[in-house]
């Protein structure tokens, strides 16, 4: 069979717990067709030296009880947990234990980066991800959705990390970013109403895999090179940075993170006050619904952000204090103290909320200046 190449698009959370009623929650604003069940076992490949990770891909073979595929991803972004990439799917016999880079169209290895035969002698597998998947046919707004729950874990060696998320991948639908960014965030703002026990997982698994391995690359933080030119770009730099400390954080447990992301935060909320006092200047903007609804939300959005950073400061002064008195603080149970306070707060929601808002309003300007 040819290999399917697609566009993925996908928002990835975290879940604090089970959530035993999520059919009944997503039959209350969208169409659910269909429910499928499948324990998933993920194998992923490299070389010795990581030349595909070093490339910002991923290949790996996917068993399930009714099928078997291999997968390429390619690089791409991560914009309020909605990650955006490039992938190849090709099926294959049961039996195959490496990926066969041959199977996959010359498409897939335009950029010249791959050497095709020299990464096939040497690929070996990496580590393993396995899960069970409840997954959801949703239709929303004409768009069609797959929402899946996954339960497993993920396997590098002696190395092991529980996995428990729910994601919202688009199927079928609208592929303009503003509107695709805009269901996106009305589904998970319905989804937190409901109370469905969500929070960030700005990492997918094998992000999270190649951490726990070690991979130097997937190991740092990386800042803009040049500054941004404006304050919506600003704002995106910022969450995009708080992102990127959070799952660093959650995947290191390093206590120094947590101060970077109270700045973050802090950084954030100044950033979209300015944007408010800079769109009521501009009569254009400022009698626009995008702009009215920024204006409304902009103070409950700030003192969650604030609410968040206090919390990230009184764990960092906890966590320090008991590092300096000799004991040893169990790191592991503060990020999970974390993750459940971005549940509460419903916090995860906001990097993906304030995208869409920014998206709205720029878009209200860009038709002005068309004007």
């Amino acid at each position: 069979m040819a290999a399917k190449d697609q566009f993925e698009i996908e928002l990835k959370l975290g879940l604090i717990k089970p959530c035993s009623n999520l059919s009944e929650i997503l039959e209350k604003f969208g169409t659910l067709s269909s429910t499928k069940v499948e324990q998933l076992e993920n194998i992923y490949f490299d070389t010795k030296d990581n030349k595909l990770y070093d490339l910002g891909a991923g290949l790996r073979i996917r068993r399930a009880p009714s099928f078997t595929e291999q997968t390429l991803k390619l690089r791409g972004n991560t914009l309020g947990g909605i990650h955006q990439r490039r992938e190849f799917n090709v099926s294959i016999d049961k039996d195959l234990k490496v990926p066969d880079l041959s199977r996959f169209p010359a498409e897939a290895f335009a950029d010249g980066k791959f050497d095709v035969a020299a990464l096939q002698g040497e690929l070996e597998s990496q580590c393993a991800i396995n899960f069970k998947r409840v997954s959801y046919d949703f239709t929303y707004q004409g768009c069609e959705f797959e929402i899946a729950v996954d339960e497993g874990q993920i396997e590098a060696g002696k190395l092991k990390a529980p996995i428990s998320e729910l994601e919202i991948e688009l199927k079928k639908g609208v592929k303009d970013k503003t509107a695709v960014i805009t269901y996106f965030d009305e589904i998970l703002q319905h989804l937190a109403a409901a109370g469905v026990p969500l929070t960030l997982e700005p990492f997918s698994k094998m992000h999270r895999a190649a951490l726990l391995m070690g991979y130097a690359q997937r190991n740092s933080l990386k800042l803009n090179e040049t500054p941004a030119g404006d304050i919506g770009t600003y704002l995106r730099v910022n969450l995009r940075i708080f992102e990127s400390l959070l799952g660093q954080y959650l995947a290191k447990l390093d206590p120094v993170y947590l101060g970077y992301m109270a700045y973050t935060l802090k950084c954030v909320r100044r950033s979209l006050k300015f944007m408010v006092k800079l769109a009521a200047a501009d009569e254009n903007v400022s009698c626009s619904e995008s702009f009215k609804l920024l204006k409304k939300e902009r103070k409950p959005v700030c003192c969650t952000l604030k609410k968040l950073g206090t919390y990230l400061q009184d764990l960092e002064r906890e966590v320090l204090r008991l590092q300096l008195m000799g004991a040893e603080p169990n790191l592991a149970a503060y990020a999970q103290k974390l993750r459940r306070r971005i549940s509460k707060l419903q916090a995860f929601c906001l990097p993906l909320h304030l995208r869409a808002l920014i998206l709205r309003l720029e878009s209200v300007k860009l038709i002005n200046q068309k004007a």
